[in-house]
């Protein structure tokens, strides 16, 4: 099975009540999420769309954990390897896929952290 590729962004929607996610690299359309019949539910449209357009780098960041503990079970049983050194770089690699993803999925993506 294989998602829409691209980074997905989020942006207000002119038809509808809600917001369209489409991925940049082709423009394809990828989610409409419509806001709820009240106006009490936009903050939590605008979230579940932040989350959807972030799907793409949560996944990555899952996939780079994946690879972490699993090169790091590997290092456990080979004695020659530098294990200090590349759990540092891997984790590097890992926590800056997840803090993008996070960011991007609370809203957040180009700003500084609270």
């Amino acid at each position: 099975m294989r998602h829409t590729k691209g980074e997905w962004i989020k942006e207000t929607t002119i038809s509808i009540d809600g917001y369209h996610i489409y991925s940049r690299l082709d423009d394809e359309d990828v989610a409409i999420v419509c806001d709820k019949s009240d106006n009490e539910g936009e903050d939590e449209t605008e979230a579940n769309a932040l989350l959807i357009a972030a799907a793409p780098e949560l996944l990555e960041g899952c996939e780079a954990l994946k690879k972490l503990i699993k090169e790091f079970s590997q290092m456990l049983v080979d004695e020659d390897v530098d294990i200090v050194g590349k759990m540092d770089e891997l984790l590097d690699i890992a926590e800056v896929k997840i803090e993008r993803a996070i960011s991007k999925a609370k809203g957040q993506e180009g700003r500084d952290k609270p």
